[in-house]
């Protein structure tokens, strides 16, 4: 299956042509791989690739960027082997594809309450356990958003609730890669570019990004919350343990 990828700069390139190419991408991708998406379908897929799009290049200064398709990967690390390797690419290497995990970036969202904690982290590591265990994972399908394109342009762009970000702080690397708001679109950013777009995105949307160490302890430091004991309050435990924060989440 051939894949392709296209180099994005401020000099030659509008939010137009990258849409356009974008589109035109995950189009013959689907076609390659015989899949058939119903048209409400592709026009959720195409809101979530414009808002991931225009999350990129609206930022107050030059961007330089890769977009590529892909096949659907069911994790970070299948992902990596697809996304685009600039470093591969300045070699003139043959196969220009395929990252080290650490230099993906993973988005994982849990709710509480009405509020969201959005989690973003290198795709090497994993959710500190105790977060995990006391912090439901949030239902993005109400959102329009879809298992493997949550990102931030595409949580923000559809919730209307309070959304919290943390960044680990190990989210490092000059490119990173993630998902372009489709299972079959993915993108390379400059870390520097992603940060200053990532705070103006939080800025329009009046959320704040949150550095914080990948421990328990130092979430619940930087959230406000209870450091010594559960950091639900008793009538959310409560319903957790009942099952009625469950289905609150699919009313």
């Amino acid at each position: 299956m051939p894949l392709s990828y296209n180099k994005f700069t401020t000099a030659l390139s509008t939010k137009e042509d990258v849409l356009k190419y974008a589109l035109t991408q995950r189009d013959l991708i689907i076609k390659e791989l015989g899949i058939l998406l119903k048209e409400s379908e592709l026009r959720e897929d195409n809101i979530r690739i414009e808002h991931t799009i225009n999350f990129l290049i609206d930022v107050e200064n030059d961007f330089e960027f890769y977009i590529a398709n892909k096949p659907p990967t069911r994790s970070c690390e299948e992902a990596a082997k697809f996304r685009v390797n600039h470093e591969k690419i300045l070699r003139r290497e043959e196969n220009p594809f395929g990252i080290k995990a650490a230099n993906e970036t993973k988005s994982i969202v849990r709710k509480r309450g009405d509020a969201l904690y959005f989690f973003i982290m290198p795709g090497d590591r994993k959710l500190d356990e105790k977060i995990a265990s006391q912090l439901p994972a949030a239902d993005l399908s109400r959102l329009g958003v879809i298992e493997f394109t949550v990102n931030p342009a595409t949580i923000l762009s559809a919730s209307d609730k309070v959304v919290h970000i943390f960044q680990h702080q190990e989210l490092n690397g000059e490119f990173l890669s993630n998902n372009l708001g489709s299972k079959f679109l993915s993108y390379a950013i400059s870390q520097e570019h992603y940060q200053k777009a990532l705070a103006k995105l939080c800025g329009s949307k009046k959320c704040e990004v949150n550095i914080y160490d990948g421990q328990y302890d130092d979430f619940v430091k930087k959230a406000g919350l209870n450091p010594a004991g559960s950091i639900y309050t008793r009538s959310g435990f409560s319903q957790l343990a009942y099952g009625d924060h469950y289905r609150s989440l699919r009313e």
